[in-house]
């Protein structure tokens, strides 16, 4: 069977939002569009014209994410097994996203419908992953496997102001990821940390293809369970 390169773009968009326990209306609100809109994206239809909605409605980090890039940086290898092994040195090295100074390797494989994502991030000396702190949808574990890391944040109860907390080797921080943060370096050395994220941003091609055969199996289904509504007979007026 061929999956089409829409039907691909849908599942993902679908699949994140069933992870996040999101209903169409949910997404809706969040991006300030119709219910309308969200089917359409689902379709794959105007997608690439509303990356920023996408991006709010569904919670990614950033617009980068959306559209192509789903399908293009998911794992092209997936693992049906119970468990995969990555060396830090040697399974990390597909490279993700466009900044150089923040540097994201993927697993050289995906577990088949993981929930989870596990990412090897580098920081440049005096670096940080944004201009400002910002929230996404999920939450995300951090592991510092070298240099020091700060994590500015939003103080809890105190809308706007920030405090930092810092992390050195061996430290594991779990947040969640609505809360606006951001990750810094202000070392003169390079900082490297093993982050979890859920929901997973990219998906194993394998899995969005059992999702795309999901989706048209429950389509098919509600179609054919569809109760069949006949007009009722009218009765002849007698003479």
């Amino acid at each position: 069977m061929a999956w089409k390169f829409s039907e691909m773009v849908g599942a993902a968009l679908h699949l994140r939002r069933s992870q996040l326990g999101r209903s169409l209306a949910d997404v809706a609100a969040k991006a300030n569009v119709s219910k309308w809109s969200v089917k359409r994206w689902e379709a794959e239809v105007r997608l690439m014209e509303h990356r920023t909605e996408i991006q709010l409605g569904y919670g990614y980090f950033n617009d980068r994410i959306v559209g192509t890039p789903l399908i293009d940086d998911a794992y092209d290898e997936c693992c049906h097994g119970v468990l995969t092994i990555e060396s830090l040195a040697e399974g990390f090295r597909r490279s993700a996203g466009a900044k150089t100074t923040v540097k994201i390797a993927l697993a050289s494989q995906g577990l088949h419908g993981a929930v989870l994502e596990p990412v090897l991030m580098t920081l440049e000396p005096n670096s940080a992953t944004g201009a400002l702190p910002e929230g996404h949808s999920g939450e995300e574990v951090m592991y510092v496997v070298k240099g020091e890391i700060v994590i500015e944040h939003e103080v809890a109860g105190m809308k706007g102001t920030f405090g930092e907390t810092v992390l050195k080797p061996g430290s594991i921080a779990h947040l969640h990821s609505e809360v606006p943060h951001r990750l810094l370096n202000r070392t003169s050395a390079l900082s490297e940390c093993l982050l979890v994220k859920f929901p997973p941003d990219r998906y194993s091609k394998c899995t969005l293809r059992t999702a795309c055969d999901a989706r048209k199996t429950n389509a098919r289904t509600l179609k054919g369970s569809r109760p069949i509504h006949r007009r009722p007979k009218r009765r002849q007026k007698k003479r």
